[in-house]
């Protein structure tokens, strides 16, 4: 079967056109594309590029971005498909959820859809449950934008396949979760869990489970 996150498409880019130059991350690193390239991804890919551009008119900042998520965007976007990685490395569902927070500043919805296939696959393969770390870069990355597709996709699977197994490294690792993500988490459980019996009552709890000791 093929993997989800494959997203081809039939025609070579063209590459005759101008490219623009990317500075990307603190220490603003080179990185060249052609212009074309990217119009071929997305529509409004284009003017959050042009709204990034220096002076020169050829020049992006991408400041908060790691090269290793503009690279996996770069691959996406002369091959359209999301390069592997190891998927023993819990690295890697760090590296796509980065990648996704390049897509989502420069409006690629097509990158971010190929994205969240590879993220799903990968997160089969380890099957656990994302770490703390790519929760956080998620959230941070979206602040703008709480109903964002990722931070539901997230959500979601900690709804649906928290279990005892994942409770020592969430309790290693609480602090590192965004409250917000805690919260989502929370409300969703309400959602997809069994409803209780009893209508919900919660004056069906049998007191005796919480007794203590008695001493005279």
């Amino acid at each position: 079967m093929a993997s989800t996150s494959e997203h081809r498409v039939s025609e070579p880019p063209d590459l005759s056109g101008p490219m623009l130059k990317f500075l990307v991350g603190n220490r603003q690193q080179p990185r060249y594309v052609h212009e074309s390239v990217l119009d071929r991804s997305s529509a409004k890919l284009g003017s959050a590029v042009k709204a990034r551009r220096h002076d020169d008119d050829t020049t992006i900042e991408l400041a908060n971005h790691t090269l290793e998520a503009f690279h996996i965007y770069m691959n996406w976007l002369y091959c359209q498909r999301i390069p592997d990685d190891d998927p023993r490395s819990h690295h890697t569902l760090d590296h796509l959820a980065e990648a996704y927070i390049t897509g989502y500043e420069l409006k690629d919805n097509k990158f971010k859809n190929a994205v969240i296939d590879r993220f799903i696959d990968v997160s089969r393969s380890e099957n656990a449950l994302p770490r703390a770390s790519t929760v956080d870069i998620i959230y941070e990355g979206t602040s703008l934008t709480c109903s964002s597709p990722a931070r539901r996709l997230l959500v979601d699977i900690y709804a649906l396949f928290f279990d005892s197994a994942a409770v020592p490294d969430v309790k290693t690792h609480l602090g590192r979760y965004p409250k917000a993500f805690l919260v989502d988490v929370l409300d969703a459980i309400t959602k997809v869990r069994p409803m209780p019996r009893e209508s919900g009552d919660l004056m069906a709890v049998d007191g005796r489970k919480y007794y203590e000791t008695e001493t005279r």
